[in-house]
């Protein structure tokens, strides 16, 4: 039975005790059927109901079909807000970055030098010196010098010593000398003289020293020991040198020296002329040539140990103004009205 378009007003007369929201999907939670019953009709009750007969079947269905995103909407509300945690970077923990990369170098660069250098010199330089100068010097000396040395400086050198030692000396050794003298003879010539006036006779003595009969000496010590002490009584020895006079020196110059230096003529010239220049040829090519490639190998790893980012991330801070403007004009009963009015109801162009 085809059924004609009516305003949803003149539903809303037809149907007194219906209310489409009543069996939604989740209605209580996304604020009540009978409130959004009473904001569909104050916002869109001019408007045309596209199928009258399916209306409220068309309501239910809108809210199945949605039922994802008003959950998801829904949830976003029930965060506590605050407007910098959308701009909140908080970082803990390491980042580990592992390199395991080889640089190779394969190929070859051939560097061909093909020149030749050819220094030609042609430089001569000449150096003149003309000697023009001329200068006379005449001294005469007239000076006479006289020095006369007068010592009148006497020294005077005083010793007093005051310093007395006194040396004391106790021997203490006992000792025991044997002498055991070796067999001698003694004889006197009577028909031998000696060579003096009294002529007397020559008397000689004579000892045997050999291994039967040796000269030995025995010490024996038998006790004690010397002892000598060095004891400064008292005083110090004081010297004492005194000058007397003056030693006098006189010099006596008389007359004067006298030099004169007198230019003759000219002037010394020195004159240094160069000619010809220095040439440098050179000749043929250089070149080079590049065969070479340079490539990386291995990984460049980069891990979290146990990383959490927290703080404040930059942004323009009029930026953040429009972004939160935006969040604080968003309603939820906007969205769903606009969904529910687009399967419903006649779009008026």
């Amino acid at each position: 039975m085809y059924c004609e378009n009516i305003l949803l007003k003149d539903w809303v007369v037809e149907n007194p005790t219906t209310n489409p929201f009543t069996n939604c999907r989740n209605v209580t939670q996304l604020g009540g059927s009978d409130v959004l019953w009473a904001e569909f009709q104050y916002r869109y009750k001019n408007e045309e109901i596209y199928s009258p007969d399916d209306f409220v079947a068309a309501v239910e269905r809108c809210f199945i079909q949605n039922e994802y995103k008003y959950t998801k909407m829904l949830a976003s509300m029930g965060i506590i807000y605050n407007p910098l945690n959308n701009y909140l970077v908080n970082k803990e923990g390491s980042e580990v970055k592992t390199l395991n990369l080889s640089k190779g170098k394969t190929g070859t660069e051939t560097v061909t030098p093909n020149l030749t250098t050819t220094s030609t010199p042609h430089v001569t330089t000449t150096t003149t010196e003309t000697p023009t100068l001329k200068i006379k010097e005449t001294q005469t000396p007239d000076i006479t010098e006289t020095k006369t040395f007068t010592p009148s400086t006497e020294d005077t050198v005083v010793e007093t010593p005051t310093v007395k030692t006194k040396t004391t000396e106790t021997p203490r050794v006992e000792k025991t000398i044997t002498t055991t003298p070796a067999d001698y003879t003694d004889s006197t010539s009577k028909t031998t003289f000696d060579n003096t006036q009294d002529l007397k006779a020559v008397q000689s003595v004579s000892r045997v020293y050999d291994a039967q009969h040796p000269e030995t000496t025995t010490e024996v010590p038998t006790s004690g020991t010397n002892e000598t002490t060095n004891e400064v009584v008292s005083g110090n020895t004081r010297t004492v040198t005194s000058h007397t006079g003056d030693d006098e020196t006189e010099t006596v110059t008389t007359g004067t020296n006298e030099k004169v230096t007198e230019y003759l003529s000219g002037n010394t010239q020195t004159i240094k002329s160069q000619t010809g220049s220095d040439t440098v040829t050179k000749t043929g090519t250089e070149s080079t040539q590049y065969n070479t490639t340079v490539s990386d190998t291995g990984t460049d790893t980069l891990s979290f140990n146990a990383r959490k980012d927290s703080g404040y991330m930059y942004r323009n801070p009029q930026d953040v103004v429009e972004d939160e403007r935006k969040i604080a004009n968003f309603s939820l009963i906007d969205v769903i009205m606009i969904d529910v009015e687009a399967v419903t109801l006649i779009s008026v162009y």
